[in-house]
């Protein structure tokens, strides 16, 4: 596997932004290549106070990956909930329009649906099911781990009102009752999604049981769309924080629901 970090200019954002990525590299001799032309992508959004880097220095995706044909693309999302603020930047653009039409022009990225990926921790999961639900023509498939997906003020209110979360949260989700929260509400994503005639990302929800910040606000994500929709919701508790102790061992199995097979590793 190949890893490299990007810098480039974002006209969505207006600012240069940095990326990391992960390109398949199985080990060959000298003159021998696996006759690919182009790789599923996998687009993996780090968490609120992470930056583009905190999967490869807090995981271990790159030895993980490493035995998959596919492409992941991390990139840099500040603290900004992969949303369009009404004031900017407008981070959804850049991570579902922008980005995936860059990262073709660069790389061997297979542009279809059916191989195209979302996931991400925390405030990363809120981003990959935002991005999906919004996108449902471009993702075959979103992972959320821990993700804050219906957050309410209560769930935010640790250390007192002031606190940075909840300030980001309004600033760019939106406050309570407004319209932009109505338009980054997943479960009226979902509602809308469920009227429409477009395909249905799949998605996978999971989350630890102690995790006191957004055990929740899952449990309303999933609830909801059992309730009122037809999506197909993977969803799994397991025992566990809000931390990546929880979240590094689950990653072989977001890569399998995703439909990502591993292939035969060389052996020593």
């Amino acid at each position: 596997m190949a890893s490299l970090e990007m810098n480039l200019y974002s006209s969505s954002l207006m600012m240069d932004t940095t990326l990391n990525i992960l390109l398949p590299e199985k080990k060959h001799a000298v003159g021998q290549d696996d006759g690919r032309s182009s790789y599923p992508v996998l687009y993996l959004l780090h968490g609120y106070g992470d930056n583009y880097s905190a999967w490869m220095r807090k995981s271990n995706i790159e030895y993980i990956a490493r035995d998959y044909d596919v492409i992941v693309v991390m990139p840099e999302g500040n603290n900004g909930f992969y949303v369009n603020g009404e004031n900017g930047p407008d981070y959804l653009t850049y991570l579902a329009e922008e980005l995936p039409q860059k990262m073709a022009r660069y790389f061997p990225i297979a542009t279809e649906r059916k191989d195209t990926f979302i996931m991400g921790n925390s405030m990363g999961g809120y981003g990959a099911f935002r991005a999906a639900l919004a996108y449902p023509d471009r993702y075959a498939a979103a992972v959320s781990f821990s993700g804050a997906l219906v957050m309410r003020r209560e769930d935010l209110i640790f250390g007192g009102e002031k606190n940075g979360f909840l300030r980001d949260y309004i600033l760019h989700v939106g406050e309570w009752g407004t319209e932009q929260a109505e338009k980054n509400d997943l479960c009226l994503l979902a509602e809308k999604l469920e009227t429409g005639q477009e395909e249905k990302p799949r998605l996978f929800h999971v989350c630890g049981t102690e995790d006191a910040l957004t055990y929740q606000a899952g449990r309303r994500f999933v609830d909801f769309c059992r309730k009122n929709t037809s999506l197909d919701l993977t969803y799994l508790e397991t025992e566990g924080g809000h931390n990546w102790g929880l979240w590094t061992p689950l990653i072989p199995k977001a890569f399998a629901f995703l439909g990502l097979e591993p292939y035969e590793t060389v052996k020593y």
